[in-house]
């Protein structure tokens, strides 16, 4: 299912940073994807011992069958969960980490 359903591999500088259990890996990502993975459009999978970006739609049906394959796929509940906490600190646009 990831290997039909995956993102195209983007070759760029810009990367995007996540958890993986207690490591911290990356993806390359451009603007576009790193939005789209804000807002939990597209969820990081690990499959093969690569990681993959597919829709988060696709990331539902692969967790039903392989929970720990899927790294980030509510990612955007809970920025409002932590938005609800914190109302009067913005987080700046410019935040990359």
């Amino acid at each position: 299912m990831i290997e039909q359903n995956r993102l195209p591999t983007i070759e760029g500088e810009e990367s995007y940073n996540f958890v993986d259990g207690s490591k911290i890996r990356r993806i390359a990502v451009n603007a576009s994807i790193r939005d789209r993975l804000s807002r939990g459009e597209i969820a990081i999978v690990r499959h093969a011992g690569r990681y993959d970006l597919v829709p988060a739609a696709i990331a539902t049906r692969i967790s039903e069958r392989d929970e720990h394959a899927v790294i980030t796929s509510d990612l955007g509940k809970e920025s409002a969960q932590s938005d609800e906490a914190y109302p009067g600190f913005s987080v700046p646009d410019d935040l990359i980490w």
